[in-house]
């Protein structure tokens, strides 16, 4: 039995609400955790953009694997997807937004000196304690029932097997644990299904963007004294970051603040002065490459490298 939707409409029911209490507290603010913006990156630097690619072609191309392949990939996947971080940014920002707080680059890092990467259970852990007390208790309840660490630990160290209508698989005490195929299915739909209402209110959220327009930036970006700042936008698609001139600095004079995500020919039109970008080139050559014969396909997209994010 296939329950993807079930779970689908149970995530979106635990979510939605925290997106749009959140915009109605900061959308300066909001903007920053759609766009998800860590510091200086190039082309290629984010992963999360990898995992969205990934799902995408997976759920795409389900109808073309077949057998112990189809069932390992989908196996490999969910433990991708609960592994993937940006999810947990996400949620933890939106929800410290919802609060009268401020956008963080990083939520889930240990302190100082290491400022690792916390565990999957840990970030879960953590968005319980933020959420204790507000009207968003139940937000890490989707995290909780996606994420099982055992199973998680077998698929990545390869210590499962595929028989008899389900999976078997190892802890760190070598005892063997066995799910019933349905069991299985269950645990990846929930994890594509938690991926995908997020991907999806994300994208809502980055969409309703049509054209540029100005906002206030938060007080917390401004130090004290938020000054207005023009979204950027791509056309089909919706904001891409801003720009603005900050209020007087130390030295007594303003300057400009941009930050955005942009694709490689849109850099040189933000520095112009362009606030309103063409449709997606880049998208609009890969889609034309992928109905190619691959030979044909890789050859050109050689050619035209410098638009295309990358060739495999």
């Amino acid at each position: 039995m296939n329950n993807y939707r079930l779970f689908a409409e149970k995530y979106l029911e635990v979510f939605e609400p925290l997106f749009e209490a959140a915009e109605k507290v900061s959308e300066f603010d909001v903007i920053l955790a759609l766009l998800g913006i860590r510091g200086v990156q190039a082309s290629g630097w984010d992963p999360f953009e990898n995992t969205e690619s990934v799902v995408e072609d997976l759920q795409k191309h389900q109808a073309r694997l077949r057998h112990s392949v189809k069932a390992n990939v989908n196996l490999w996947a969910y433990a991708h997807v609960i592994e993937s971080s940006e999810n947990y940014e996400l949620v933890a920002n939106l929800l410290e937004i919802a609060q009268g707080g401020n956008f963080k680059i990083a939520n889930h890092r240990s302190k100082q000196p290491t400022y690792k990467n916390l565990r999957v259970a840990d970030k879960i852990a953590r968005l319980t304690s933020m959420a204790k007390g507000t009207a968003f208790e139940s937000i890490s309840d989707p995290f909780k029932d996606v994420f099982d660490s055992k199973f998680r630990n077998a698929l990545y160290h390869a210590d499962y097997s595929i028989k008899d209508g389900g999976v078997t698989f190892f802890g760190d005490d070598h005892y063997p644990t066995f799910y019933d195929r349905q069991h299985v299915i269950d645990l990846i739909n929930k994890s594509l299904a938690l991926h995908n209402v997020l991907h999806g209110l994300r994208k809502q959220f980055v969409g309703q963007y049509l054209e540029p327009k100005q906002v206030m930036c938060s007080p917390g970006f401004g130090r004290g004294k938020p000054f207005p700042v023009t979204l950027l936008v791509r056309r089909g698609h919706g904001v891409i970051g801003f720009k603005g001139l900050s209020n007087e600095t130390d030295l007594g004079a303003s300057i400009e603040v941009a930050m955005y995500r942009c694709l490689p020919y849109e850099k040189p039109l933000i520095q112009a002065g362009q606030t309103f970008m063409p449709r997606n080139r880049i998208q609009a050559l890969n889609n034309v490459l992928d109905k190619m014969p691959v030979p044909v396909a890789t050859f050109l997209a050689s050619r035209i490298g410098k638009l295309r994010y990358f060739t495999g």
